[in-house]
């Protein structure tokens, strides 16, 4: 399957080019279009999965674009800006936009929001495997995550050292009372 593609309209060229090194660490294939009109144009001509769109761009701004943009197609529009008050939020989320990010943002957290946002469009999803995954002596089966008393806490135990260790058995992995360990457990 090829890398899904991302439109990222923005005029700042340092945020564009963050932005782009981020979400192609992330394996999307990303394209910057440095104006409103030619936001347009890239997502008119090249069709792209996710559209990044600031609000405060040259020669059309990013309110009319995802205007243009929602009147044409239905690509997922997140909106990337410096206006942060609740009016231009609702303004951006009326006019169709998936999602309203503020700046000064976090770029990982940009990507976890293109991904949300994907993952909610409904995009082919990675087949589940056959049985249980082992590496090592570390067994996992997606079956367990069925049992009422299912918790996170059998894979890991929290440490005051912040450390993380696995079990080394799947034996070890069924026999831990999770009610008794100090990790965040699955609610039953």
């Amino acid at each position: 399957m090829s890398a899904l593609r991302v439109l990222v309209a923005e005029d700042d060229r340092k945020t564009s080019a963050l932005l782009r090194l981020y979400l192609e660490n992330a394996g999307f294939s990303v394209t910057i279009g440095e104006t409103g009109k030619r936001a347009l144009e890239e997502a008119r001509s090249s069709a792209p999965d996710l559209v990044l769109l600031d609000v405060l761009m040259p020669e059309v701004n990013g309110f009319s674009v995802c205007r243009a943009l929602r009147a044409e197609s239905d690509v997922p529009i997140i909106l990337l800006t410096a206006r942060s008050t609740e009016g231009d939020k609702l303004h951006g989320l009326n006019l169709g936009a998936d999602d309203y990010v503020t700046k000064p943002f976090s770029p990982r957290e940009v990507v976890a929001r293109v991904r949300a946002v994907l993952r909610r469009r409904g995009l082919p999803k990675a087949a589940a495997p056959a049985g249980p995954l082992r590496s090592g002596a570390l067994v996992l089966d997606s079956v367990m995550s069925r049992r009422p008393n299912f918790a996170y806490s059998k894979f890991f135990s929290a440490r005051p050292t912040g450390r993380s260790r696995a079990p080394s058995s799947r034996s070890a992995l069924s026999t831990r009372n999770p009610r008794h360990s100090t990790g965040p457990s699955m609610p039953t």
